[in-house]
């Protein structure tokens, strides 16, 4: 299964998955889902907003819920 770490239910969820297949026990996490497109090498006032919004939710807040 797939999840997307911008959603706190997916999140949860995998949390979930985790405990039930490994017993609760979680010795390491590799925290590295990213997302970068055109967008991040553009000057910002010629990006496109939602891509900045994709960036900055996969990459801050995505880790965030991760962590």
């Amino acid at each position: 299964m797939k999840y997307d770490v911008t959603l706190t239910s997916d999140v949860e969820n995998l949390a979930k998955a985790i405990r039930e297949e490994h017993q609760g026990r979680l010795d390491v996490i590799v925290n590295n889902a990213a997302f970068l497109d055109e967008a991040g090498w553009k000057l910002i006032t010629k990006s496109n907003p939602e891509d900045f919004r994709k960036t900055f939710d996969v990459n801050v807040f995505g880790v965030y819920l991760v962590t």
